[in-house]
């Protein structure tokens, strides 16, 4: 059997088995992208747990919210999301996105979303991770 051969085997198994482990594996609830959730140092830190750790409660069904209550850590989470929030509001204003006054606006909304939050997306400002829902799209 030719090398070519042999590579294209290995690739169809290699794609047959990836497909089956992503469609079959443990369905998550969560539905926050997993770079930020997943491998964010400050829950980590906080929550004073591993990666690994935090990605298992996640896939189990946990959520971050009831995680941070339980380790009396929300506040201090909240406090780092709304740095965050208004640093990505300030590039809005910076990229002629939002005006400061609809960016203070907004700002507001968010910090009553985070204080109402509960953990869920249902909210137009906020996601299941907590962060403000806002992007910049660059113009081309």
């Amino acid at each position: 059997m030719s090398y070519k051969r042999v590579a294209v085997v290995v690739l169809v198994i290699i794609a047959l088995f990836a497909a089956t482990a992503f469609a079959g594996g443990n369905k998550t609830k969560f539905n926050c992208d997993k770079k930020y959730c997943n491998t964010n140092t400050v829950l980590t830190d906080l929550l004073d747990i591993d990666k690994q750790t935090l990605k298992e409660k996640l896939s189990n069904g946990g959520s971050i919210y009831d995680m941070l209550m339980e380790a009396n850590k929300f506040e201090e989470y909240k406090e780092y999301l709304l740095k965050d929030g208004k640093a990505k509001l300030d590039k809005f204003v910076k990229f002629g996105k939002f005006t400061q006054e609809n960016a203070d606006a907004k700002y507001n909304e968010y910090v009553t979303a985070l204080d109402n939050w509960g953990g869920s997306a249902n909210s137009n400002i906020i996601d299941q991770c907590g962060r403000i829902k806002l992007k910049i799209k660059n113009k081309k």
